[in-house]
């Protein structure tokens, strides 16, 4: 995929624009041709058949991937604020604890994959996963690996050399799944260090991750001195002290267009306690650093680039030396030390084949760049220095930042390994000669006859490929010729120097993330998925799926009327039909070619009534397609509010981001709702002829009439009452879930209380009081019809929800096991882990209820103390007294044995144990 300029650039490029669009990125041409010249290219390419995208499929600038995911939960606060995640956790801990294990429906969600993906150019590159950002490889047993995913947690294997290896998620118990770097001690490999919070798509992480046992099992650092938000850039240890650790740290410096920017910071950090104490000892913009090896002349220095910075205190760009294990560091003026220019990426390296030489290279997208060489001379003197040209013929970078990356060969001097879309080897003889070869072959350096090109470009060529394009990272495994290497298609492996690429390493990593999710009405075995770079895929049988259409996938829909018809979509909403359950014929019913332009978000939503065939996608107004279903070409497409396609957001630079459509057949008395990506919240009576704005009663809901309101992610209408909707959003400092019961001259905030973002929404098939809503940590439970809430992610890591959809057919579907299950369920289509399944079964037993008081030795009520519920498998519950110091555990599932606990300040409670066979009242606690 065109690949995310690294964060930092992205700040720079935001803060010239002056006005970001806040929420989603925009494209003028969702109905039409770009207005912007400088896609020209990119255009072309988004209108070549879908098969020719292929893994790569050029899906926009991916700084608008990053502002759509990252947006929608800045807007409205203007940041993510800091441990939002953690203190999310701990407040649902107290106002929505976790349902018993054995509560109805089963509490049990069972993954259904992608593990792995089977790409469209399986014979090139093999199976598939999702992005890894980092590989780390335990230094005497190269079959321990450990991989830090972009928001998927850390996995580990124990047999990473087979042929196909088996790898394990490690960190599920962890809230922080976003994963920047990881390091083994080199003096104590079972000493492991993470470095949390994923820069390529802005997720942050709150600090670091220590395993004590070689990345089995982890816990979470205090990290004192470190920023409580930011990004995991890279993390290493000292080559003798396993305590002394050193971390590369940034933080956003994103804003949206109400709020100032926040400061950037960042920097290298420095602990020698083992994590728990960390000190800023540089200051500035950098994306790597290289500790010198034990055969070093000076073991103890380490090296940097400080490229830009314009935060407070920070230090001139420049290579910087640390002379003493990173407590100081050096600028490095002295004669010819080459400068800092405009390069917006530098990374440094050192190989143990030749610790003398300290390698850096630099440069900018789609421009040569360049690989400085330097002699090592901190022991005084001046340092020599080589410069050697790396043409931008001979190494692509044209998505330098993103996913660059450069490692010395640790066994061949002069031999160094540059990632990008490709892996690239660099070779410099004594006469400082480049030799590079394009190792994993996505992209070939050829003219551009085309008119709107006609120069030399690099070129995508995905049935030669080797490997999946956009690569992460690199880890050699104990040699010159066995090295593994990881992209946004998972993981590779060769063992012949990168003549060959292993094609099945993948089959036990679910990692995909997931922007649209669908399932066949009458099968729900038969599932699609829209994915980040690894295109539209379909379930095929178990944890395996196909990928069918390639490129960027976004939102996916099933035809109502004929449910082998699949609906799937292209960055900017461009939509194509296919066939027989997505191995048919495919047809593009809305390529970029209308008359009308029309603003869209990089992923519009699209939707179906479930009744008909109709479309109804979302640009800066409503789309509707009556015979998309049949058309040969492009469809029927017409904007019916106030019969010319009216403005149905807040402003010009603002797209609609959720649309929610009566269950029945498009009419002239159809209702329809409309949000967008800042709060417009908009009703039609009239098959959308008409619109009722009711942005205001929404903002006042949400309590931002100040300011703008929240990202509204989705809305769904009751399929019974169409006047009922339900509203959820996304950013942070404000309730998450609404509903209307009167086509929304009134809306009220839901009793759902955890802050954090809310995504989707959806109605139990089985249960019409019983919902469901996906949030940035996990899956939620109302049987109440919102009136309480549990988490419900027993089997589901508090990984990011992007979607849900319910089933309610006859027939069956297959879980990972073999078994055959009802087909009453809850689909979770998360952002890293896959989808998730959960089978809807029947109690075996009606939940009972307990409540009681805490009050102190002289009777006295006992305010906010924690009370805890614990069953025979350790499963815990939570409940706070309120100011009267009474407490209240709804839905307990009866039969089983619990004890109960309380715990408060400057009080003491003796547990009790119970066997609860119905509803409990007085269970009633004294201080003593």
């Amino acid at each position: 995929m065109k690949k995310i300029t690294r964060l930092y650039t992205l700040i720079a490029i935001l803060i010239m624009a002056g006005a970001v669009f806040a929420g989603v990125s925009i494209k003028f041409g969702f109905f039409g041709l770009s207005t912007e010249t400088e896609r020209a290219s990119e255009d072309k390419e988004a209108r070549l058949p879908k098969a020719d995208r292929g893994e790569e499929g050029e899906e926009g600038d991916i700084t608008e991937r990053l502002d759509w995911f990252l947006q929608q939960r800045l807007y409205g606060l203007g940041e993510i604020p800091a441990e939002a995640r953690q203190k999310a956790q701990e407040e649902a801990n107290l106002t929505a604890p976790s349902l018993d294990r054995s509560s109805a429906p089963a509490a049990v969600w069972n993954s259904v994959g992608p593990m792995p993906i089977n790409s469209l150019y399986q014979s090139a590159i093999g199976n598939l996963s999702g992005r890894i950002n980092w590989i780390a490889v335990h230094p005497t047993d190269n079959n321990i690996v450990l991989l830090g995913t972009a928001t998927g947690g850390i996995w580990r294997s124990t047999n990473a050399l087979a042929t196909t290896p088996t790898f394990t998620p490690v960190s599920d118990n962890q809230i922080d799944l976003a994963v920047g770097s990881i390091a083994f001690a080199p003096s104590n490999p079972n000493i492991v260090y993470a470095a949390m919070g994923d820069q390529d798509n802005s997720y942050f992480g709150t600090g670091v991750l220590k395993s004590t046992d070689a990345g089995a099992t982890w816990t979470r650092l205090s990290a004192v001195g470190i920023l409580d938000k930011g990004f995991g850039i890279q993390i290493a240890v000292s080559n003798t002290d396993a305590n002394q650790v050193y971390l590369l740290r940034g933080l956003s410096g994103l804003t949206d267009r109400n709020h100032p920017s926040i400061t950037q910071e960042g920097g290298f950090y420095r602990s020698t306690d083992g994590g728990a104490n960390w000190t800023r000892t540089l200051n500035g913009k950098m994306t790597s650093f290289a500790v010198a090896p034990l055969n070093a002349g000076n073991p103890n220095s380490i090296y940097a680039v400080v490229l830009a910075s314009t935060q407070t205190g920070a230090v001139a760009k420049g290579i910087y030396i640390s002379p003493d294990n990173g407590a100081t560091f050096q600028l490095e003026n002295r004669p010819n030390t080459p400068t800092v220019n405009t390069e917006t990426d530098f990374r440094v390296s050192i190989s143990n084949a030749d610790p003398s030489r300290i390698i850096y290279y630099g440069g900018k997208e789609k421009t040569d760049t360049r690989l400085l060489l330097e002699s090592d001379a901190v022991s005084g003197g001046n340092p020599t220095w080589a410069e050697v040209a790396v043409p931008y013929s001979k190494v692509d970078s044209e998505q330098f930042n993103y996913n660059t990356y450069m490692v010395a060969d640790q066994f061949t001097a002069g031999q160094f390994y540059v990632g990008n879309r490709d892996v690239f080897r660099l070779t410099v003889d004594a006469q400082n000669t480049l030799t590079a070869e394009n190792l994993t072959n996505n992209f070939v350096y050829v003219y551009n006859s085309d008119p709107m090109v006609m120069k030399f470009e690099w070129k995508f060529q995905p049935a030669m490929a080797k490997a999946h394009s956009d690569q992460q990272n690199l880890a050699f495994a104990g040699n010159s010729a066995t090295f593994f290497i990881s992209q946004d298609g998972g993981l590779q492996r060769t063992t012949d120097t990168g003549a060959t690429f292993s094609k099945d390493l993948n089959s036990t990593l679910g990692l995909t993330q997931i922007i649209g999710l669908a399932v066949n009405p009458t099968d729900s075995a038969k599932l699609y998925i829209g994915t980040q770079d690894n295109g539209n895929q379909r379930r095929v049988s178990g944890t395996q799926w196909n990928e069918f259409v390639g490129g960027d996938g976004g939102q996916t829909r099933v035809d109502p009327t004929d449910p082998s018809r699949v609906f799937t979509s292209y960055i900017y909403g461009e939509i194509t039909r296919v066939e027989a359950d997505g191995t048919g014929a495919q047809t593009e019913i809305n390529p970029q070619n209308f008359g009308t332009k029309r603003r869209t978000a990089f992923y519009p939503p699209i939707v179906t009534n479930s009744t008909d065939s109709t479309l109804y996608v979302g640009a800066n107004t409503l789309a509707i397609c009556t015979n998309c279903a049949t058309v040969s070409g492009v469809g029927n497409w017409t904007f019916p509010a106030n019969g010319t396609g009216a403005e149905l957001t807040r402003d010009m630079t603002d797209t609609l981001s959720a649309i929610g459509v009566q269950k029945s057949a498009f009419s002239n008395t159809q209702t329809i709702y409309t949000g967008s990506s800042t709060g417009a919240f908009q009703v039609s009576q009239d098959g959308g002829a008409t619109f009722t704005n009711r942005t205001g009663i929404l903002d006042t809901a949400i309590n931002s009439t100040s300011e703008p309101g929240r990202f509204i992610t989705s809305i769904k209408v009751n399929p019974t009452t169409p006047g009922t909707a339900y509203i959820t959003v996304s950013g942070f400092g404000t309730n998450h879930l609404f509903t209307t019961k009167d086509f929304g001259a009134t809306i009220t905030a839901m009793n759902f209380t955890v802050d954090i973002p809310v995504s989707d929404f959806v109605i139990d098939p089985t249960a019409v009081t019983t919902f469901y809503i996906g949030t940035d940590i996990g899956i939620y439970r109302s049987t109440d019809a919102g009136a309480s809430w549990n988490q419900f992610n027993d089997g589901i890591p508090p990984v990011v929800v992007m979607r849900l959809e319910s089933t309610n057919v006859n027939g069956s579907s297959t879980l990972p096991n073999g078994a055959q299950a009802a087909n009453n369920s809850i689909l979770a289509g998360t952002y890293g882990r896959g989808v998730f399944q959960n089978i809807i079964l029947a109690p075996t037993a009606a939940p009972v209820s307990v409540n009681g008081r805490a009050v102190s030795l002289k009777g006295r009520s006992i305010a906010g103390a924690v009370v805890t519920m614990t069953d025979l498998n350790g499963e815990v519950r939570y409940a706070r007294t309120n100011s009267f110091g009474y407490y209240n555990l709804s839905d307990v599932v009866a039969g089983q044995t619990y004890v109960f606990a309380v715990r408060a300040k400057n009080y003491q409670f003796a547990p009790q144990t119970v066997s609860l066979t119905d509803n409990l009242d007085g269970l009633n606690f004294t201080a003593h």
